[in-house]
């Protein structure tokens, strides 16, 4: 018979859900910037190399400039007021006259240099077979101009300056922003007018481009006029985003993607703090309209800062900060997404406003998580980059806490006139349903909102869609500071980061799950890209959850044998197929006693029975054993407590007894290997072992089962706690060595001497030596291995250092440990014989 459920499906992204479809949308449309990019490759994400490619206009058929049209006026305009990211060749020949001018793989264009604005270079570059040109992109305009025009004002692009008086807020905002609007022929006007003297000197412009972008170069320049005016001497001083000034101290500060502050990730950075700037230029006597510094490398930069020298007339038409390369760090987020892929259609749909579902919501299962998997391609130097996936789960589809100010002038959690039963016994509406927006209740609504259970206050919370609607006020408190998004820790796990392959270690058994990518790059030309995302999971799970716990899981004394009972409690719904295996991880090989079936609440057991179990597998870390099916007919209402008793010892200061369970009913002749998931195997007739199936166990979760009573060592842990350094004075106990004599003739018994000894008390590798000595006390044999708290299995085959048989007789056998304490070491004799 076979096992339906423990057989696991796959998750995928893309596949079951795109990566932009998945992407959590951002609170602020305006105020958002794109740090991944979805189209670098098929099937994946990468970090966002802000650029361009600009179309080359096509006037090969325009003799004279005289004879454009104004449409074709505009494009070349527009066409040359990018800037070159790359150098551009010749992709063939270009014969004018019938002589050739462009051989193919002639230099074009040189990197950061201005695009064409002459008929004859835009007609050479079509004709040399250049389509389009890659273009750096001007951050200053394409991250700032989309934003609010009050944020970017007040935070983004400001002068402490003071104007002239006669200007109004509207027109110094207007003034600022014409240096960043893409329109030359508008600028940052600093020029006397009758009546009206401009204050020109130690004027001070400061903008913050969002995020940190590798930049390649910065310019600024006049409006295009018959006699340009430009500034005469200045200084341009730049930021990296992250060294700040706290009072008097300079730090550097963590750094998170651009998407952090607006997708409400558990990253939080402190926005508090000076930027500590660093000189990028500094003119006394400028005579050039265009200005320009060239950083090669690419400097990572945040901040900009400017400052007028002269009490001159000047302009500022616009000013540029190009990007180039991958930025150093970016992030993906997912949205709250269903485990159930049918339940999808409902999330997205509750996601976009559609509260109804949220009654369906709530009754989605969830499921089993096993392994996570994704494949990764590397651009540039693959040691350059790096990309940090992480995964959290949770029981409701609103991972985040979303404060706001209510009515009443109070910064609530709950949505707007949420409706909640009152839960306070002895309230005069013990039982009402309560709008905690009644302007009459004030102190009152915190008190009935505090009573109320976790999941219940998780229904009534600010959902994502009706934040989203919220005035800005509404999200802001009285000094206009955005109210926080704070991480819903009670129904949600919080992010752990996942290595490629690794069994997904949250909660499971949980509706809902969010992924996290953080791209990092020391190197603006590498990047990692993340491509099909995938996990396994059964679902629904074999059991609701199951809880387990240790007893004694204190005053054990390392090193020592020890009796210990590993209790686990099943939950089961009718439906739930349950289990009959359970698999322990231990750290050392450790042997089963009994097993008992115990039924009762958490004080105690009303009747223990002992039960027929067998080991199916057992190994130096883990046991595997085999127990009556449990069911949810067994579980009897789940007062069922299954007693796994075993005899075993625990060597390093902490040792965690990992639990997992799984049902099985193969056939016992099929091969199994137990790791993380339980591989199937058999013989295909050819001598070769084909995977019949895999079983994805179920992991236990950590919790109070049983009131075990004083003097057991209950901690409602499945962790062990050792004092090692406080009762064990060694570091190499329990030396073994067998068999004893042993004979080492190649008879295939008893033919390699086998030294097993447990290392104990070290807190990092040190070197541990085995050596071998005759009765004369000569070395024969030796070697030595870095090792950490473990049990350890060496052998001798008889041999000496040089490779020949030792002659029989008696040894010792000695093994050594090189702490920084001092050494030590443990010795065995040994008889050799033929």
């Amino acid at each position: 018979m076979s096992p339906v459920r423990s057989q696991f499906e796959v998750f995928s992204i893309p596949g079951d859900i795109d990566w932009s479809e998945a992407q959590q949308p951002p609170f602020n449309p305006v105020n958002f910037f794109q740090s991944v990019d979805y189209s670098f490759v098929e099937s994946g994400i990468a970090p966002l190399d802000t650029v361009q490619f600009v179309s080359v206009p096509d006037l090969n058929t325009v003799e004279r400039m005289e004879d454009l049209s104004k449409d074709q006026v505009r494009a070349l305009d527009l066409f040359s007021r990018h800037v070159v990211r790359d150098s551009v060749f010749a992709m063939q020949d270009v014969a004018i006259d019938g002589e050739t001018v462009v051989h193919l793989g002639d230099l074009l264009l040189a990197a950061k240099a201005d695009f064409p604005n002459t008929l004859t270079e835009v007609q050479i570059l079509k004709s040399a077979g250049v389509d389009s040109v890659r273009a750096m992109v001007n951050l200053a305009h394409a991250v700032l101009w989309p934003r609010d025009p009050q944020r970017r004002f007040e935070t983004l692009l400001r002068s402490p300056t003071i104007y002239e008086r006669v200007l109004n807020i509207r027109q110094l905002r207007d003034n600022l922003e014409r240096m960043i609007d893409n329109d030359p022929s508008t600028g940052f006007v600093r020029v006397d007018r009758p009546n009206r003297p401009v204050e020109k000197r130690a004027v001070v412009i400061r903008m913050n481009v969002v995020s940190r972008f590798p930049v390649g170069m910065v310019r600024f320049y006049p409006r295009p006029l018959d006699d340009p005016i430009p500034i005469s001497a200045f200084k341009l001083e730049v930021n990296d985003g992250v060294t700040v000034k706290r009072g008097q101290e300079i730090e550097v500060r963590a750094v998170f993607g651009s998407n952090y502050e607006v997708l409400g990730t558990q990253a939080v950075a402190s926005e508090k703090g000076i930027p500590v700037y660093e000189l990028l230029g500094l003119e006394q006597s400028n005579v050039v309209d265009t200005v320009a510094y060239v950083l090669d490398p690419p400097k990572t930069l945040q901040h900009f800062q400017f400052r007028s020298l002269t009490g001159l007339d000047f302009d500022i038409a616009e000013f540029e900060v190009f990007n180039q390369g991958f930025p150093p760090v970016a992030t993906y987020l997912s949205r709250p997404l269903p485990v159930d892929k049918s339940a999808m259609a409902d999330v997205l749909s509750y996601q976009e406003g559609d509260r109804s579902k949220r009654s369906v919501l709530e009754r989605l299962g969830g499921s089993t998580l096993g392994r996570i998997y994704w494949d990764e391609e590397k651009v540039g130097d693959p040691s350059r980059s790096r990309a940090v996936v992480s995964f959290q789960t949770g029981l409701t589809p609103e991972p985040l806490i979303l404060w706001r100010l209510s009515a009443n002038g109070d910064v609530v959690e709950w949505r707007p006139d949420a409706q909640v039963i009152d839960q306070r016994e002895g309230s005069i509406t013990y039982g009402e349903t309560i709008n905690l927006d009644d302007p009459k209740l004030r102190a009152g609504a915190r008190d009935i909102w505090n009573v109320l259970t976790p999941l219940e206050r998780a229904a009534a919370q600010t959902t994502f869609a009706e934040y989203t609607k919220l005035t800005l006020a509404q999200r802001q408190d009285r000094s206009s500071f955005d109210l926080p998004r704070d991480p819903d820790a009670a129904n949600w796990s919080g992010y752990q980061e996942v290595t490629n392959g690794q069994l997904i270690t949250v909660p499971g058994e949980r509706p809902f799950f969010q992924i996290r990518v953080i791209f990092v790059s020391s190197d603006y030309d590498a990047a990692t890209v993340i491509k099909n995302l995938r996990f396994e999971q059964v679902l629904p799970p074999l059991l609701t959850e199951v809880t387990a716990e240790i007893v004694p899981a204190v005053g054990v004394r390392a090193g020592e044998d020890t009796s210990f009972t590993y209790a686990l409690r099943p939950s089961l719904e009718a439906d739930n197929e349950g289990f009959n295996r359970v698999r322990l991880s231990t750290p050392t090989r450790s042997d089963v006693e009994q097993v008992e079936f115990g039924f009762g609440d958490l004080s105690s057991l009303s009747r223990s029975d002992r039960v027929e179990f067998g080991i199916e597998a057992r190994g130096d870390s883990f046991l595997v054993v085999s127990v009556p099916h449990v069911d949810a007919v067994t579980a009897r209402d789940d007062s069922l407590v299954l007693l796994l008793h075993f005899r075993g010892r625990v060597l390093d200061a902490k040792s965690t007894f990992t639990g997992h369970v799984f049902l099985d009913t193969f056939d016992t002749s099929i091969q199994r290997d137990y790791g993380d998931v339980v591989t199937l195997m058999a013989d295909n007739g050819e001598g070769k072992m084909d995977t019949l199936t895999q079983i994805l166990p179920q992991r236990v979760r950590v919790g109070n089962v049983l009131s075990f009573g004083e003097g057991q060592g209950d901690r409602n842990s499945i962790d062990v706690v050792t004092s090692v350094s406080d009762v064990i004075a060694d570091v190499i106990v329990r030396m073994q060595v067998e068999p004893n004599p042993f004979t080492p003739n190649d008879d295939g018994v008893n033919d390699v001497l086998g030294i097993a000894y447990d290392v104990l008390r070290v807190v990092e590798n040190v070197p541990v030596s085995v050596e071998i000595f005759d009765l004369s006390g000569r070395i024969i044999r030796n070697w030595t291995a870095m090792r950490k708290v473990a049990a350890v299995e060496e052998t001798w085959d008889g041999r000496d250092n040089s490779g020949k048989m030792a002659v029989p007789g008696l040894y010792l056998i000695k093994v050594s440990a090189d702490t920084d304490e001092r050494d030590f070491a443990a010795t065995r004799f040994v008889a050799l014989a033929y």
